[in-house]
Formats: structure tokens, sequence, C-alpha cells
């Protein structure tokens, strides 16, 4: 705080003004003795557009954050016949963003055909389910492993269901794996990694009775697969797999992109789910599809120019806010200065004409005590004033004098009359005239 003392008053009168609301110390009253204030900062039109671009740069990197961190592009393992549902979810939470993708482009890398459907609401299974089987030739040995990937779903009306069968002339090993992660170590290991196997299924030479190996899905998930020999030298074997698939309902889709290599969809700002296919008869098994984000141009528009003009506007209404109750203190202050100036003024004025005033009755007094033979009669007593107006509890000491009424006079007139003070001559001719 701040101690604005007036000259010649006690030092017991002072205002006490928050040092961050005097900003220039000549804007200060006149009458200060010292004056306290901040060390000058840089302008606020400067500090406003420092503020804009900090903003802009912290929004536009969270923009891109989501852009090409959360929404970038992904791949997904599909296979012959396999549904996928994208509905921003659960796990899927980020296959697609509303908000800053205006639509989805669906690519295979390759010349296999893929379809892709849009939904305003979340798909449903159609009651039937739809059963297929796919047979394939295949290179195995035990150095050798050919793999599959489909993605099973397990809350329609039945879950995905697979089973598989083959037959060489050694033993083969059939292995499932719950994350291609799990795939790529084992693969990378030799096969040598037996805890990332999470179910297996041994077929034996052809002509014996060969068990059956089934896979129900647990959960909506991708399956992936492993087909393993238990020699080293590589032969040609066929494997039959069997399918049991839920299927959704596909005629509800407001639009869609039917067997393209390469397709994109419009994403409304209503989208609920997007579904990605695969036909029955796909040359490439397992396949993987790439899903990019197509930027919404104006909602990026929106991050960097509309969030930060927002914010800049509340800041500056608050920065206004602030100065008008600075300027509203600061003439507060100036105001109560000019006043309590013109009372000191008043005060000496009053203390000279007083003392002019007694030392003409003096002269009077000793004047007719020379050339006037007569008795002295007793002085006049003087009217002792009580008026708490100007200076409290004050004697008068010129008679009959009024106390002075009424209000002080506004703030234009005071100031004028600093500004212009009476002069030494002046005064003297009033009190000549008082005499």
């Amino acid at each position: 705080m701040a101690a604005l003392q007036q000259p010649g008053t006690s030092s017991d009168i002072q205002w006490n003004i928050p040092l961050d609301e005097i900003i220039d110390c000549t804007k200060c009253p006149e009458g200060c003795q010292t004056c306290y204030y901040k060390t000058k900062h840089a302008p606020v039109f400067i500090k406003i557009i420092l503020v804009v671009i900090f903003l802009a740069v912290i929004i536009a990197l969270v923009a891109f954050m989501f852009r090409f961190g959360i929404y970038h592009s992904k791949t997904y393992t599909m296979g012959a016949g396999d549904e996928r549902l994208l509905d921003n979810q659960g796990e899927n939470e980020d296959d697609f963003s509303r908000l800053l993708c205006k639509a989805v482009k669906v690519d295979t890398k390759s010349a296999q055909a893929t379809s892709a459907y849009v939904f305003t609401s979340k798909p449903r299974y159609m009651d039937r389910t739809e059963t297929y089987d796919i047979a394939e030739s295949v290179t195995v040995s035990s150095q050798l492993f050919p793999s599959w990937g489909y993605h099973l779903n397990a809350d329609g009306p039945s879950a995905d269901r697979i089973n598989v069968q083959s037959c060489s002339s050694n033993s083969l090993s059939f292995h499932f794996f719950s994350d291609k992660t799990d795939l790529h170590e084992f693969v990378t290991s030799k096969g040598s990694c037996t805890g990332c196997i999470y179910h297996t299924c041994n077929f034996y030479p052809c002509g014996s009775s060969q068990p059956t190996c089934q896979l129900t899905a647990p959960k909506t998930t991708t399956i992936y697969m492993a087909l393993v020999s238990s020699v080293s030298v590589s032969e040609t074997v066929d494997i039959y797999f069997h399918f049991r698939r839920s299927r959704f309902d596909l005629s509800e889709a407001i639009s869609s992109c039917i067997q393209k290599p390469a397709c994109s969809t419009n994403l409304p700002f209503s989208t609920k789910a997007i579904i990605l296919t695969l036909p029955i008869n796909a040359t490439l098994n397992p396949s993987q599809l790439t899903t990019d984000c197509v930027a919404n141009v104006g909602m990026y528009f929106a991050f960097f120019l509309g969030i930060p003009l927002g914010i800049c506007a509340v800041f500056g209404m608050f920065a206004l806010l602030l100065m008008k109750l600075q300027q509203s203190v600061m003439k507060d202050v100036e105001q109560a200065d000019l006043q309590r100036e013109y009372r000191q003024m008043g005060y000496r004025e009053n203390s000279s004409h007083s003392a002019v005033t007694n030392s003409a009755d003096s002269s009077r007094l000793d004047s007719s005590t020379t050339t006037d033979t007569r008795p002295l009669s007793p002085p006049p007593a003087y009217h002792i004033s009580t008026s708490n107006h100007g200076n409290s509890g004050r004697a008068s000491l010129v008679e009959n004098e009024q106390p002075i009424s009424g209000s002080l006079p506004d703030y234009d007139s005071v100031k004028e009359t600093i500004a212009n003070p009476p002069s030494y001559g002046s005064l003297n001719a009033y009190n000549a005239q008082v005499s």
C-alpha cells in the first residue's frame, strides 16, 4: 500500500492506495509528498498480443495432438467375411472424431475391395446368423508359420464361432493369440514363446481321427492364428475354416462406400458408428485396412481463431473493468486531496485576517488612550463561536462572525481556486478595506 501524505498536515492524515492502482506518478494528485508506484511494464496492447499468441500456440498444439496423436491413421486387421464396428465407445473411443473429422478414408493398400457404412445411431444385429466356409492351401514347417487374423463379434444374438480342420503327413499345431503383439513375439522367438499362446489345437497325420478345433469369441476382439509343423521340412497342407457369424443390419446406413479398394465416407455431426466389411471371397486374407481422418478445416479454424479470440474478449472485458475501477479510485483520491487543499487555504486566510484585525484594534485603542481624557470604558465583549464548521472549537476573533454555512464548492471551482490562488497584494487591499 502506498501512503500519500498531504503537505503541511500531520503524519496521521494519509490515504492508503494499493500500489498496483498507481501506474503513473504524473497522474497522482499535486498534493502528494511522496508517490510510490510500480515499475512500468509493457503497454497493455502488447500484453494482449502476447497472451493471444500464447493461447493460439497452446490450442494449436492441443488440436494437432488430437489430429495426429489420437485421431491419426489407424490400421485394422480383418479377415474374409469380417464386419468391424467403429463406434467411439469403450475400446474404440479413439477410432474417429465427429468434431475434427469431416470424412473418413478407408484403404486396403492393395487391390482388395472393402466397404464402409455410416450410421447416425448404433446399428443393430439381424436375428439370423450366417455360416460360410473358407479353404486354403499353405506351406508350413517348424520355422515357417502361416498366420491369419479375424475380427469376431461377441455381442450379437450369438457369439461368433470358428472351427478349424487340417491334416498332413506330420503332426500340426494350430495356435490362437489374443493380441497381435503376442503373435509377433511368437514368430520372432521361433515358437519358443509358450506364454503368448491363448489356445492350441493339435492335428494328427491324415487318416487318423482328428480332434475338433473350435473357438467361440469370449468378447468382441480380433483373434490371431498360426499353423506350426512338427518338422523342419516344408510341406503344403490344406486348412479349412468354418464360420458362424452374427450380422449387422446394414440397410439403416445413411451413406456407404461399397466394394472399393479405397473409398471415403462423409461424417455428419450426428454420426454414431461406422462399419467396415470385407467380402467372404476376399483374395487377400487377412487384410490390413487403414482409416484416415479428413480434417474438418472449419473446426480447426474455430480452434485456432475462435477460442483465442473468445478468451481474449473475456480478458479484455475484465481488464477494462479494472481500468474503470482504477480511474474511479484515482479520481476519488484527487477530489479528496483538492478538498483538503481548499480547507487549508481557508484556514490560512482566516488566520491572516484575524491577525490584521487584532493589529488594527490595538492601534485604535492606543490612539483613544492618548487623546481622550475620559475614563476608559470596558472593552466590548467578543463573541466566541463554537461552531464546528471549519476549524472545530476555534474562538472567533471578529465580532459578529458568522459560521460558514452551506456545502463545499464543487470539484471544478476548487480546482480553479487552487490553480489561481489570491495574490498577496489583493489580500493586503482586503485587509486595509476591512480596517
